[in-house]
């Protein structure tokens, strides 16, 4: 009998899931701060001044982390090679292939031929 361990399929399994699993609980975790703050802010001397510096700071910081998404998020125009890569990236992780036949929803395309539907709305 060896003393070694030796990895089976079932750790393996469960070292995704933990993996995923991961990010949900960091955000957990930290999720309770913001109302820890703000439980401080209304607290203080000056709530109405410090809980609006709050809230404004608040909005400003989502919406910079909005902005800064959608200005690094690549749409098909700007990517060089037509948006190809992120959409075989899509594929593999929705278990299809790309020789699949799946429906390309973006021109109306259904398995090569265009879609009676699309193409009536279209010529109008």
């Amino acid at each position: 009998m060896s003393s070694e361990l030796v990895p089976s399929v079932g750790s393996a399994l469960l070292g995704q899931a933990v993996g995923q699993s991961l990010s949900l609980a960091v955000a957990a975790a930290v999720s309770p701060f913001p109302i820890i703050g703000m439980v401080l802010i209304l607290t203080s001397k000056r709530a109405t001044a410090n809980g609006s510096a709050f809230l404004v700071g608040w909005l400003a910081g989502c919406g910079a982390v909005g902005t800064i998404v959608l200005i690094l998020s690549s749409d098909e125009e700007r990517a060089p090679d037509g948006g190809r890569r992120y959409r075989d990236r899509a594929n593999r992780n929705r278990g299809t292939r790309p020789g699949d036949r799946v429906p390309d929803l973006r021109d109306g395309r259904i398995c090569g031929r265009r879609d009676p539907v699309h193409a009536a709305s279209s010529a109008r």
